[in-house]
């Protein structure tokens, strides 16, 4: 998958509670499980009912088929993977450093 289309499939983890209802199986980018859609409760949205969290890790990174997008292992970790470099990348040490250097001394 290119980066747009990562991103273009990982906007569907938003505002996604009519693709959530019509989908059969969901998976989620940030702890990599699949699980029936059925599992997601009223109770796993957020965003005033908008999106769906984890049944299991609760972050908003739920996809449902209904979405079209694939819902496996490897797309779900390319997603991860762009969503969430922030996180993990040491590139992007300086925007996860909320400190001046000069306010840590």
């Amino acid at each position: 998958m290119t980066k747009d289309e990562i991103e273009s499939a990982a906007d569907h983890s938003y505002d996604n509670r009519y693709e959530i209802e019509q989908s059969k199986m969901c998976g989620c980018y940030y702890c990599m499980r699949t699980f029936p859609a059925s599992l997601i409760t009223y109770r796993d949205y957020t965003d005033f009912g908008k999106t769906a969290r984890c049944p299991f890790c609760e972050i908003d990174a739920v996809i449902g088929d209904a979405s079209g997008v694939p819902i496996n292992e490897e797309v779900l970790t390319e997603i991860y993977d762009v969503e969430f470099s922030i996180v993990t990348s040491s590139d992007n040490y300086d925007a996860l450093n909320f400190f001046d250097d000069d306010e840590q001394q």
